[in-house]
């Protein structure tokens, strides 16, 4: 199925990215807090997904966010020495940063560059399930396959990233890469759209409906 496709898909994008989130920093006393804001940016992405999917019952709008997530992550190589100059020139220069800014502004520099990335593909994920059921009886089936194929996405994400992003790849090389993969998402949520483009029942049917 199309949505199976692209859970594979993001589920691979978005195991990468986490575990190009946590090898970079991993010298730092600061993880928890890193992979908590990853944490935070998945569980509003699931909010928005399902509620996307709910209001709209279309595919098409989560094309543009994955469209604005694309040209986000590609711009990262230039946005992120940006965002990571304003975080230290905002300290007064001769006076030393207090250690918990020392700390806290890491995680606010990456937060700022992965929120929406990271917010964008976790959206997918409940837009699939909810437009992927197209019967009520098999909803615990589809939306069990949908999450399984995203996890094996994202184990496959990691090990992507460690053996081939990180050993054979720049950094800004792995974000022109992972944006484009999310534009290539972007395209196949507009084929989905297409596909799956009749509006879903609101409530499942009675028994009464099948007598």
């Amino acid at each position: 199925e199309g949505s199976t496709i692209i859970a594979i898909i993001t589920g691979t994008m978005a195991g990468a990215a986490l575990a190009n989130y946590s090898i970079t920093l991993a010298l730092m006393s600061v993880v928890m807090l890193y992979v908590a804001s990853a944490l935070i940016a998945l569980a509003v992405g699931y909010y928005v997904g399902g509620t996307l999917a709910d209001r709209w019952q279309r595919a098409a709008p989560l094309s543009a966010l994955l469209g604005f997530a694309g040209l986000w992550l590609l711009a990262t190589p230039w946005l992120a020495p940006r965002v990571t100059e304003w975080l230290i020139l905002r300290h007064p220069r001769d006076e030393p940063i207090p250690p918990v800014w020392q700390k806290l502004d890491p995680v606010l520099g990456s937060f700022a560059v992965f929120f929406i990335p990271c917010l964008a593909l976790a959206a997918l994920s409940p837009a699939m399930i909810r437009l992927g059921s197209r019967q009520w009886q098999r909803l615990g089936r589809t939306s069990g396959l949908i999450i399984a194929a995203n996890t094996v996405g994202s184990v496959g994400g990691v090990f992507i990233a460690g053996y081939v992003f990180i050993e054979h790849l720049r950094l800004s090389q792995i974000f022109t890469t992972m944006g484009m993969l999310t534009l290539l998402l972007a395209v196949l949520c507009l084929v989905s759209d297409r596909l799956l483009s009749q509006p879903l029942p609101a409530t499942p049917p009675s028994p009464q409906d099948h007598a």
